[in-house]
């Protein structure tokens, strides 16, 4: 109801309670009821439909929000958009002032085989770094540093251009913790002062500027739903996983 655009989630529940949606002819108050795309949802006597589902690449500029409200009246990715009337969410999370590529759709099973950990989607970032950047930096980073308690692993650096008194470093990573990019050059006692993510698994950038998109074919997106558990990937519940997981690695 709440993806077919009706009301948030939460006012959803509410309209289900009060006894107005109906299913086959069935009035329907039990929360979190599934239905079949062949069943007919009615909410006050009205059809409602499931909506088109929308796959889109965007280069995210720096100043801008992954979220769907910022109390700060920062501006949202979403303006960025011109698909309106669709409950559109970021597949993971870029911070404000971090640019490049993210997904947004409003298919959660794609969201979870691109973002979750056990599915190893490798994320590429070009981080510009304060500092010099040695075999002794770029070592302890392919070992793992340790963030919350708990060693990063499979990342690699990929390659080290060397200015001075800064680097750029194209790295990547596979998992997706808070803040996760930076707080890796923290330890290593490096201030990233520029970030962008440059690939999410197969799909480059490419020619988007800031501020454009474009839409998946229908090949990538089959891409990413056939992907598979890696067998030595052991699941971990939400649970029992630290927060910020769910966010991506800048």
């Amino acid at each position: 109801m709440a993806d077919a655009g009706i009301d948030s989630r939460r006012k959803c529940e509410e309209i289900m309670l009060q006894g107005r949606v109906t299913v086959n002819g069935k009035t329907v108050t039990k929360l979190g009821t599934t239905v079949e795309p062949s069943d007919k949802v009615l909410v006050d006597g009205k059809s409602i439909k499931s909506p088109k589902k929308v796959y889109i690449l965007l280069n995210k500029p720096a100043g801008y929000v992954c979220s769907h409200a910022d109390y700060g009246d920062r501006p949202l990715v979403y303006s960025l958009l011109r698909e309106q009337g669709l409950r559109l969410f970021t597949v993971g999370r870029l911070d404000y002032d971090t640019e490049g590529a993210i997904l947004i759709t409003n298919d959660g099973d794609f969201s979870l085989k691109v973002s979750h950990p056990r599915y190893e989607v490798t994320k590429v970032y070009d981080a510009t770094v304060t500092g010099e950047i040695g075999k002794e930096e770029i070592s302890r980073l392919e070992k793992g540093i340790v963030l919350d308690g708990r060693k990063v692993t499979g990342t690699k650096v990929l390659h080290v251009t060397r200015f001075e008194k800064r680097a750029l470093v194209r790295l990547s990573i596979h998992e997706g913790r808070n803040r996760q990019v930076k707080r890796m050059f923290e330890q290593i006692a490096r201030r990233v002062v520029h970030l962008r993510r440059v690939q999410i698994g197969f799909l480059k950038i490419g020619p988007l500027k800031c501020g454009q998109y474009r839409y998946l074919t229908a090949g990538e997106i089959n891409r990413f739903l056939k992907a598979e558990v890696k067998p030595h990937r052991k699941y971990q519940p939400p649970s029992e996983r630290a927060a910020g997981d769910d966010a991506d690695g800048d």
